[in-house]
C-alpha cells in the first residue's frame, strides 16, 4: 500500500489515533445502526410479527447486533481511512480483538441464555468483519470514494 511517502511505524502517532479514532467510531457507528432498525422495526411492526410469527425481540436484536457490527466496523476503516495517511490496520484490528474479547467475556454469566448468544454472536461478526476490513493489505477505503467521485 503506497503511504505517500509516509513512514509506517507499528505503534507511532498515527497508528494510535487511528486505534482510539476506530473505537469511538465503533461504538457511535454500531450503535447508530442498532438504533435505526429498531426504530424501522417499531415502524413496520405489524409486518414484521406476521413474517416472523411472532419472536421479532430476539431475532430483531440478533439482526440489529449483526448489522450494527458490521456498520461500525465498516465505518471504523473508513474514519481511519480518511484521517490517517500512515497508519498501520492489523495494529487496529488487533486492538479491536482485545477491547471486543474484553467486553464479551465480562458479559458473560451462567446460566447461558438468548441473550449471551446474541453477544456471542455479535462478538464472531464484529472479529469477522474487522479481520476483512483491516488485516488485509489494500487501498484505503477513502481512495475508491475519491475514485468513484472522479469519474
Amino acid at each position: 500500500m503506497d503511504t505517500g511517502g509516509a513512514a509506517q511505524v507499528w505503534f507511532g502517532p498515527q497508528t494510535m489515533g487511528a486505534m482510539v479514532v476506530a473505537l469511538v467510531v465503533y461504538v457511535f457507528g454500531s450503535f447508530l445502526a442498532v438504533a435505526v432498525l429498531a426504530v424501522a422495526a417499531d415502524a413496520f411492526a405489524f409486518a414484521i410479527d406476521w413474517l416472523l410469527g411472532g419472536v421479532r425481540p430476539n431475532v430483531i436484536q440478533l439482526v440489529g447486533s449483526v448489522f450494527g457490527a458490521v456498520a461500525g466496523i465498516w465505518a471504523a476503516r473508513l474514519a481511519c481511512d480518511l484521517t490517517f495517511d500512515a497508519y498501520r490496520p492489523r495494529a487496529v484490528f488487533w486492538m479491536f480483538v482485545v477491547v471486543l474479547t474484553m467486553t464479551t467475556v465480562s458479559r458473560f454469566s451462567l446460566p447461558f441464555t438468548t441473550t449471551q448468544a446474541i453477544l456471542g454472536a455479535q462478538y464472531v461478526i464484529a472479529l469477522t468483519a474487522a479481520l476483512h476490513y483491516f488485516w488485509r493489505e489494500r487501498a484505503p477505503l477513502g481512495v475508491a470514494t475519491e475514485l468513484i467521485r472522479s469519474d
